[in-house]
């Protein structure tokens, strides 16, 4: 993508087996049963994981609840579900597979 997230905070719950990252601009990325985290200076990467949601305010507009949008990635099996609230583009088919990362940031 082209934006730049400075990461601000790092949470796990246990219990849950939840990692939570938040960003600067108060984005957020949670991780459900994250398997193999790899986090080296040039890049993040989670190679799998059973549910991951990332969330965000739209850019340049007033960080309430009704400018929060969301992408939401779960595994079931091979398959991959995908359910957001933006409505400016669609995802491609392609792109929902399991055999990529469940995380890549770079």
């Amino acid at each position: 993508m082209d934006n730049f997230h400075k990461l601000d905070a790092v949470f796990f719950d246990k219990e849950l087996n939840k990692l939570t990252l938040t960003f600067e601009n108060k984005e957020r990325l949670t991780i459900w049963n994250a398997e193999n985290i790899k986090d080296t200076k040039g890049h993040f990467q989670i190679d799998k994981a059973d549910k991951v949601l990332w969330e965000w305010y739209y850019f340049g507009k007033p960080q309430t609840e009704e400018n929060i949008f969301f992408e939401e990635y779960e595994s079931i099996g091979d398959t991959i579900n995908f359910k957001t609230n933006v409505n400016w583009y669609k995802k491609s088919h392609i792109d929902l597979t399991s055999k990529k990362p469940a995380v890549f940031m770079a």
